[in-house]
């Protein structure tokens, strides 16, 4: 073989050596690029489905939220009208007479049970109502009653002041006392919420 021959073959075995190193660097290459491709889809579809959770717990809470706040928003409309119909109970309550009002504590006192004596501060709009009733109120509830020389400084009703304790008769306190006793009742009424027992 001459040396020309030998050189071709050399060059022919060098190139098909080139061509299989390029033939397996480009596989390799299309092989390294589909394996990162596929894994940036991987991470693009983990990256998408994460966001959507992420989504659906932002909107999730959001919800959670806009309830609690119409929640929020009910009690408190609930709680401004419990407020009024006070409101409103105290002002007929101010509007009462004599009778009335007779009548209103002398179911209190006797509910009450007190015994001993008491000094009767009222407040200066139901002063006369007591002033004019103390007998009557003190042998129905059967306790020693002694008007007092100065007014409460509360705007209805009155206190009595014993040696022990106090028990207070105004408005205010024999309102709320209504509205813990009878809760249920009352926000039934005022709310319609059917759970009334007949």
């Amino acid at each position: 073989m001459s040396a020309e021959t030998v050189t071709n073959k050399i060059e022919e075995k060098a190139r098909e050596s080139a061509e299989f190193i390029i033939a397996e660097a480009k596989k390799e290459a299309e092989n390294s690029a589909r394996k990162i491709l596929d894994d940036a889809k991987i991470r693009e579809n983990k990256i998408l489905s994460q966001g959507e959770n992420n989504a659906k717990i932002y909107e999730s809470g959001r919800r959670q939220s806009d309830s609690l706040n119409s929640k929020i928003a009910i009690l408190d409309l609930e709680r401004q009208i419990l407020e009024e119909a006070k409101s409103k109970a105290k002002a007929k309550l101010l509007n009462i007479d004599e009778e009335t009002f007779v009548k209103i504590f002398t179911k209190h006192l006797l509910a009450s049970s007190l015994s001993g004596e008491f000094e009767v501060v009222p407040s200066k709009v139901h002063r006369e109502f007591v002033k004019g009733n103390i007998k009557k109120l003190e042998k129905s509830a059967g306790i020693k009653l002694t008007l007092s020389k100065n007014d409460g400084d509360f705007d209805s009703g009155f206190m009595l002041v014993g040696e022990d304790y106090d028990v207070n008769f105004t408005f205010d306190e024999l309102i709320e006392s209504v509205f813990e006793r009878d809760e249920k009742v009352i926000f039934d009424i005022l709310f319609n919420t059917g759970d009334l027992e007949k």
